[in-house]
């Protein structure tokens, strides 16, 4: 029965008990862990500050390969992120956050890259950064970590540069004309391309970018996407996003 020492993000969790919880820990370098936290709830339980949704701690667990739940073992908070809960906005994009991470990534499927530009997203949200500049920029990296980068580059016909592409998302990104098969096709401002390109140019590393419109309709198109990469609705893009 290994035993796991993860940097972690708590993406969910539910009462198992009077005095015990489950949860879905998103770790650095083990991707997600399910795990029960037996006592958890119990005053002298070795999970300090308690498990919280939407806390970064380190983790310890027991991985058994005979069940799909580890035993997590002891809980260390690290930081919470206390801005997010200061208004609507700024909670319902880390809700999404952390329902983006369920979906996205597979159990004992480490991405670093997706940990760390949404710890980053988290931080930049509770210090009262702009919403929707923080969603374009976890949005791509979740997307391209994920294995579902858009193609943004596409010839031009007539040599110069387009005022505005065909966005289809089934197809993969930008297109020459829309798919015939009906599938959803959106119309994409040239500054939107060449934002969701600097994205990708400066790095999962990068500071945030300041709020612009531009980036707003980055997010509200990367949300397109990913609705149907997923094939769902996710719950919190009716709150977050009009609809491409």
């Amino acid at each position: 029965m290994p035993t796991i020492i993860a940097e972690a993000l708590c993406i969910r969790h539910w009462d198992w008990s009077e005095t015990s919880q489950t949860v879905s820990l998103f770790t650095r370098d083990h991707g997600l862990i399910r795990a029960l936290a037996k006592g958890a709830k119990r005053d002298n339980a070795p999970f300090s500050g308690g498990l919280e949704l939407l806390t970064r701690g380190h983790a310890v667990a027991i991985v058994k390969a005979s069940t799909e739940l580890a035993t997590l073992t002891s809980w260390d908070l690290a930081e919470i992120f206390p801005g997010i809960r200061t208004g609507l906005r700024p909670f319902y994009s880390a809700m999404y956050i952390a329902d983006l991470l369920h979906r996205l990534v597979h159990d004992s499927d480490p991405h670093p890259g997706m940990f760390d530009a949404a710890i980053s997203a988290l931080r930049s949200l509770s210090k009262g950064q702009d919403p929707d500049a923080c969603l374009a920029f976890v949005q791509w990296w979740l997307i391209v970590n994920a294995g579902y980068k858009p193609n943004l580059e596409i010839e031009h016909s007539q040599g110069q540069p387009p005022t505005s592409y065909t966005f289809a998302p089934r197809s993969g990104g930008l297109v020459q004309t829309p798919p015939g098969d009906g599938s959803p096709a959106w119309g994409v401002r040239a500054a939107t391309v060449r934002t969701l390109r600097e994205l990708d140019d400066a790095g999962p590393a990068s500071a945030i970018p300041a709020a612009s419109e531009s980036l707003s309709r980055s997010a509200r198109l990367l949300a397109g996407y990913i609705r149907e990469l997923l094939g769902t609705n996710i719950p919190a893009q009716d709150l977050l996003f009009a609809r491409p």
